[in-house]
């Protein structure tokens, strides 16, 4: 006869739950960070915008007077043209212009002088005041001036020059045919008072 052995075997069973430990959170960033980066990004830009610009030449310049020199709206305008073909700052520029102003000065003075020169060559040249028929054509001109125009204009002559202008000579010296001369100059004389008469219309010699 078998006999039959049941073996029992208790299983545990598994726990239902199983229970997981959360990981701990990642703490967000310190706002500083972002701050810190801003104003890093600030800083940059402040620094960029204050930076100096590249100087160059100005729209226009505006020069001071130097060492009390007078210089002519030309002289101005050809050196200003010059300086900005350069490119140089307003400061830059006056600079050179105060080194050269007695330079440019003399140059001044040697222009004035070579044109009132070719004023007198030509009055003297001139075919209806000029030769023999200058010296009573000035005399003519300087009764005009002195009878019909004030002290003002005859500096004025004197101190530009335009007394030895050929055409300020003709149109004088047509007025002063018209007048009544106590003293007639004959052509070519020469005297001391045809001299005279020159040195007050031209200022200069003849």
């Amino acid at each position: 006869m078998t006999t039959e052995t049941t073996t029992t075997v208790d299983t545990v069973a598994a726990p239902a739950t199983t229970q997981t430990t959360a990981a701990p959170a990642v703490a967000a960033a310190p706002a500083t960070t972002t701050t810190a980066v801003e104003t890093t990004s600030t800083e940059t830009t402040t620094a960029t915008e204050a930076a100096p610009a590249p100087q160059g030449a100005p729209e226009k310049y505006e020069f001071k007077p130097t060492q009390g020199i007078v210089l002519t709206d030309t002289t101005l305008e050809s050196f200003a043209a010059e300086a900005k073909a350069l490119n140089l700052p307003q400061d830059k520029a006056q600079a050179l212009l105060d080194s050269i102003a007695p330079q440019l000065a003399k140059q001044q003075v040697d222009t004035f002088k070579a044109t009132v020169q070719g004023w007198q060559d030509a009055t003297k040249a001139d075919p209806e005041i000029g030769g023999d028929k200058l010296p009573q054509n000035l005399a003519h001109a300087q009764k005009a001036a002195e009878t019909y125009f004030d002290a003002d204009f005859n500096k004025l002559l004197k101190d530009s020059g335009l007394g030895n202008h050929p055409a300020m000579v003709r149109g004088l010296a047509k007025i002063g045919r018209t007048l009544a001369s106590d003293t007639f100059i004959p052509g070519g004389s020469g005297d001391a008072s045809t001299i005279s008469a020159a040195q007050k219309l031209y200022g200069t010699k003849s």
